[in-house]
């Protein structure tokens, strides 16, 4: 899918529309601690918020949707390259279809998956894929770019390497990155 620039506010609606440069410093103040320099920004958290000011390239943002990145990287890379995707669609079946562990992720949000390991991940899968699907991701940080990807689930296979994989669940968004 891809969207083509004039349709973008007519997509996004009012949930993503641009934030101001007041709210975005209050923002920052709060989590960082300090006031953002968005006239000459030099530090990384810095640069996130003057992108959300004022780079809308759409051609950027449709790399938020995850299965639109993974044809365009396959598309580039090669498919040997990219995760494969057991499954998409709005809503998961009552039983999983595929060998466990597993990823189910929201298509259209940062942060919001589950690692499926036995049936009591996939039911808590099951209950927070619910709440992904209505939600509109990033509008409270003013991360419109979230708007333009497809509201859909995936379910990928869970990789490891040999000597196994040391992973959190705590997920840095663009707006929320660490100090």
């Amino acid at each position: 899918m891809t969207m083509p620039a004039a349709a973008l506010p007519r997509a996004l609606g009012d949930a993503h529309r641009p934030p101001t440069a007041r709210a975005l410093s209050l923002l920052y103040l709060w989590r960082h601690g300090r006031w953002p320099d968005l006239e000459r920004p030099r530090r990384f958290t810095e640069w996130v918020q003057w992108r959300k000011l004022n780079d809308r390239r759409v051609a950027l943002a449709r790399l938020t949707d995850k299965l639109q990145a993974k044809a365009i990287a396959a598309e580039r890379l090669g498919d040997q390259h990219v995760v494969p995707v057991l499954w998409h669609g709005q809503r998961l079946p009552g039983t999983p279809h595929w060998p466990m562990p597993f990823v189910v992720k929201a298509n259209h949000g940062c942060g919001q998956f589950v690692v499926v390991r036995n049936m009591a991940d996939w039911r808590r899968a099951r209950i927070r894929s619910f709440a992904w699907m209505r939600s509109t991701y990033g509008a409270a940080l003013g991360e419109w770019h979230y708007g333009i990807a497809r509201r859909a689930l995936l379910v990928e296979p869970y990789l490891s390497s040999p000597i196994g994989c040391r992973w959190t669940t705590k997920s840095t968004s663009s707006a929320g990155a660490r100090r």
